[in-house]
């Protein structure tokens, strides 16, 4: 399901304010999850940028840059960053 939500959330109209630019997946789920949603997001042909930590699960995408976490991109872009949970430290 999330999957689905997650491509809804992007493909439909990437370039309304309101479209996915950056999606946090929690560590524990990371490696199971990303290679599924990266495939479903490379079919309809978005261009994933990563943390470090993506770039091991998901060694062919480019890495994300400072800016890229606050980039309203309103394009076929996404920022994928796995995160511990949701408090910053």
């Amino acid at each position: 399901m999330a999957t689905q939500i997650c491509l809804n959330a992007k493909v439909q109209r990437p370039g309304v304010c309101n479209a996915l630019e950056t999606l946090l997946v929690h560590e524990k789920v990371a490696g199971r999850f990303l290679p599924k949603i990266s495939e479903a997001f490379q079919k309809e042909g978005v261009e994933l940028r990563g943390c470090a930590q993506t770039k091991k699960i998901l060694s062919g995408i480019r890495e994300a840059k400072e800016e890229d976490w606050s980039e309203e991109y309103l394009a076929l872009i996404l920022s994928i960053r796995v995160v511990k949970g949701l408090r910053r430290r």
